[in-house]
């Protein structure tokens, strides 16, 4: 027997509800139907993540908002690219725990075994590799834009993304994926122009999450209603 519902945390460790919103509509947008998304927003830290500073603050913050809404969700979708507290969460939450990057890069391997990550700026890039150096993306691509930037101008960073992925495609990449919680939404656009599938870390989480919850509840005896 599955679930006929989840209650899904999505949470957003900057503090821009912009992003949040990014973030909840794309959920919504791939969500199974019984699926409710709970999007909810950093208490504190940086507007945009952009740093390993912010990113040690982002840390507490995801923990806090899991604490905030103990009791109010049978999975957690971390919505940054780092996957933030993600380790941390896993041993503490009763539920399944994922990070949008990490569920992209296990999605994109089942599509492919040459897979190409955007990242936003040098920075994003260099941190991606301390991060998940270890899994398996064979191209990292920068593009000429910072994560506050893609909030700012979303035209602008869809065009950039749109070269970036046909850059990854001429390089014999078989699926593109996109890093960043203020890039979600953006793949959409992109598949119409792109020889390659794109992969938006968000949708994944979301699809990943509820496999996870459905997978747990068919080994219980007690399924989740």
């Amino acid at each position: 027997m599955t679930p006929s519902r989840i209650r899904l945390l999505v949470i957003n460790a900057n503090t821009n509800e912009s992003v949040t919103r990014f973030l909840s509509e794309t959920a919504r947008a791939v969500a199974s139907e019984g699926t409710e998304i709970i999007a909810v927003t950093a208490a504190f830290g940086a507007a945009v993540i952009q740093s390993q500073a912010d990113h040690e603050v982002a840390h507490r913050a995801c923990l806090d908002a899991v604490r905030r809404n103990a009791g109010n969700y049978d999975a957690v979708l971390v919505a940054v690219s780092l996957d933030t507290a993600v380790e941390e969460l896993q041993n503490l939450c009763p539920g399944p725990v994922v990070g949008m990057t990490g569920a992209a890069l296990t999605l994109a391997a089942e599509q492919g075994t040459a897979i190409g990550v955007l990242t936003l700026g040098e920075t994003m890039k260099d941190m991606f590799l301390e991060r998940f150096g270890h899994l398996r993306a064979k191209t990292l691509h920068s593009i000429n834009l910072s994560p506050a930037g893609a909030v700012q101008n979303r035209e602008e960073a869809i065009r950039l993304l749109v070269q970036g992925v046909a850059e990854l495609a001429d390089q014999g990449m078989d699926v593109a994926v996109l890093m960043g919680a203020t890039v979600a939404g953006l793949a959409k656009p992109l598949r119409i122009a792109s020889k390659i599938p794109v992969l938006d870390g968000v949708e994944c989480g979301v699809l990943l999450a509820e496999r996870m919850v459905r997978e747990a509840a068919k080994s219980r005896k007690d399924p989740i209603q």
